[in-house]
């Protein structure tokens, strides 16, 4: 079972997924969560804070969902540069094209005004790309697989 503060995030998430996160209020927030102002301040001291959880369910999901899926080690390194590819299609799709990319949404819109959203980003990336080094290396020197 969710947790108030997971529901507060989810609801959060759907709403800047489509609206962004300027033009999302802690009101719209509430009404979409059902929950009132005290539960939210209860979780989160501001929006900006909410920001940062919404911030962080996404690159988990990315992560899990995403990252870690598609480039299974087991697989060849162009075959998991295509299911990463062919999967962020796929959500697209899912979402008829609305709302765009949520990381670089959240990116654009938190990064100017909250130097460390940038931060956070930056050493998701980074530890993303180490993490992922053996597949740079074994994927040098290949040619993309013929058509």
């Amino acid at each position: 079972m969710k947790s108030t503060r997971e529901d507060i995030v989810d609801a959060a998430l759907r709403l800047v997924h489509v609206r962004g996160f300027n033009n999302t209020s802690v009101e719209d927030i509430l009404k979409e969560s059902g929950f009132g102002k005290g539960n939210f301040y209860y979780y989160f001291k501001s929006k900006d804070e909410l920001g940062f959880a919404i911030l962080e369910r996404v690159l988990e999901h990315l992560n899990s969902e995403l990252i870690e899926k598609s480039f299974d080690q087991s697989k060849n390194p162009w075959q998991q540069l295509n299911d990463f590819l062919d999967e962020l299609v796929e959500r697209a799709r899912q979402r008829e094209c609305s709302g765009g990319c949520i990381l670089g949404n959240l990116a654009v819109e938190m990064s100017d005004i909250r130097a460390s959203c940038e931060s956070v980003i930056l050493a998701f990336f980074c530890h993303s790309c180490e993490s992922r080094n053996p597949v740079k290396s074994r994927a040098s020197g290949l040619r993309p697989p013929p058509e």
